[in-house]
């Protein structure tokens, strides 16, 4: 009776408001699931907000939530898609200000949060790039993202202005992610956020502006187009992102300029005519095929694997294992060196690695004492090639557990940052 559901529903929320901790999340999605299926939308909605509603911890400026992180993926995985057959916006907006407000609790907003796409949650869809990174706020975004789509075929206004309503930009990327979805949809719309400069420059957004780039540019008006293409190759931008990334030789400008073009043009490759296709066809003969080109930073086992190198692999291949080694450790000494020109060089050993597997595990104990990012990377590309059942030579062997056994022996000063450290050093021992 509508009494009792009321007397009820009241009662469970002054109890829960009085909780720290629930565990019982099958009971809860259950009652939830009955609220929903007679009507009583408000009241399933109140009985949610109470549950994943966040505080402040006591201890630290830290959000703190009633359900541990693998509860709260249960729960929501059956409370979801009964909230996205209600088509009732107001679900869609309860979940964008709770997470809105997880911001506000956790004191993120502007901060750690601005670089969502690289450090929090690289794609907005499932993907197994977010494997390590999902937690409290992580589950949100797939509940706003789920409930979102449930609703856009039919309230897509309503849900776009949802969306809207939050500035961070993660409400961005959901956006964004929900037009490359729905591409026919509201095309000016789109074409008006491709004149965005902050969107179009902005590492976070290009996980999601590449797939909708993918979808719609073709649809997109000729005007569009014609800006999007200006920008792909503006001289004050490419100089703008020399200047960042700071200490890049003359001699490797040419080629890093044109990887940046190339990589502007990977996504509408199938749309490209004139000039600019013979551009990309020349790019693609030159570099080959971007592995992962839809992701900035695409990790595998704690190493990445889609950043093109600056010179070809091929101006190496005279390079002993001695004389990289060294070769890495001048640039190390660098004061003016580039961390842009130090990954590429990790990325380079891997490759080297790769395709001449047996000296260089000969030569392993040249690259004791190393930073970390680069005996990763060595080691990492031999056990590649292991997995592949090919052996190595006993002196090999002993080469590569010599350089094995001094790092384990290392103290090593980590930063005090759980990502660093599991992506770093976790994956080093």
């Amino acid at each position: 009776p509508a009494a009792e559901r009321k007397e009820v529903g009241n009662s469970l929320t002054t109890w829960i408001s009085k909780c720290d901790h629930i565990a019982i999340h099958d009971d809860y999605a259950e009652l939830i699931a009955k609220f929903l299926n007679i009507g009583e939308i408000q009241k399933a909605l109140d009985l949610i907000e109470q549950l994943l509603s966040v505080r402040v911890s006591n201890i630290s400026d830290t959000p703190e939530y009633r359900f541990e992180e693998w509860s709260l993926e249960h729960f929501l995985k059956k409370v979801v898609p009964d909230l996205g057959r209600t088509g009732d916006i107001r679900a869609l907006d309860l979940f964008a200000r709770l997470l809105n407000e997880s911001f506000t609790v956790s004191g993120e907003r502007g901060s750690r949060w601005q670089f969502f796409n690289t450090s929090s949650l690289p794609a907005i869809e499932e993907h197994e790039q977010n494997q390590e990174y999902i937690g409290h706020q992580c589950y949100l975004v797939f509940a706003i993202r789920d409930i979102a789509l449930a609703l856009a075929t039919s309230h897509w206004n309503d849900v776009i202005a949802c969306i809207r309503r939050y500035d961070d930009r993660i409400f961005m990327r959901i956006e964004l992610y929900l037009r490359a979805r729905f591409p026919k949809k509201d095309l000016r719309g789109t074409a008006e956020l491709l004149f965005q400069e902050e969107i179009l420059r902005k590492s976070e957004f290009h996980h999601e502006l590449f797939h909708l780039l993918k979808a719609c540019f073709g649809d997109l008006s000729d005007l569009a187009q014609d800006y999007y293409l200006r920008f792909v190759g503006d001289e004050a931008r490419l100089a703008e992102i020399r200047e960042r990334r700071g200490a890049i030789k003359d001699e490797n400008w040419p080629r890093i300029k044109k990887q940046l073009i190339y990589g502007g043009l990977i996504p509408i490759a199938d749309y490209l005519v004139g000039e600019w296709k013979t551009r990309y066809e020349a790019y693609l003969a030159e570099f080959g095929e971007k592995p992962h080109p839809d992701f900035e930073v695409y990790m595998e086992g704690g190493r990445l694997i889609n950043r093109m190198p600056t010179r070809p692999l091929e101006e190496f291949t005279a390079c002993s294992a001695e004389a990289f080694a060294n070769r890495i450790r001048d640039l190390e000494a660098d004061p003016e060196s580039s961390t842009d020109s130090k990954s590429e060089l990790a990325n380079t050993l891997r490759d080297l690695v790769a395709t001449r597997t047996a000296e260089f595990a000969a030569g392993a104990p040249y690259f004791s004492g190393l930073p970390i990012m680069y005996t990763r990377s060595f080691l990492g590309s031999i056990r590649d090639y292991l997995e592949t059942q090919r052996p190595l030579e006993p002196n090999a062997w002993c080469s590569v557990l010599k350089l094995c056994s001094f790092e384990v022996k290392q103290y090593r000063n980590v930063v005090e940052d759980k990502r660093n450290y599991r992506e770093t050093y976790m994956h080093l021992r």
